[in-house]
């Protein structure tokens, strides 16, 4: 019975940790130029989406096309700017 409480507090621990290191981020897509950018990171869903439009419309004053947004929960990416 012990050992089946340390596994819940271990396995609770570790959720914890893992789920903490998550934050928002706002994955901009473009077709031209072919890239891919994150904005962020952000502590909830709302300030992302309160942010969004202001980044959408700076790529679009840049002259990017094809432009499609998701706000998303990850960890922070490798690189915040990928040209395809």
């Amino acid at each position: 019975m012990f050992g089946v409480l340390l596994f819940l507090i271990f396995f609770c621990a570790v959720s914890l940790a893992f789920f903490a290191n998550r934050k928002w981020w706002i994955r901009v897509s473009t077709q031209s130029p072919r890239c891919t950018y994150y904005f962020g990171p952000f502590t909830s869903q709302e300030e992302a989406i309160a942010h969004h439009q202001g980044y959408l419309q700076d790529l679009e004053m840049e002259g990017a096309q094809g432009i499609e947004y998701k706000i998303e929960r990850s960890y922070k990416p490798r690189k915040l700017t990928i040209e395809d």
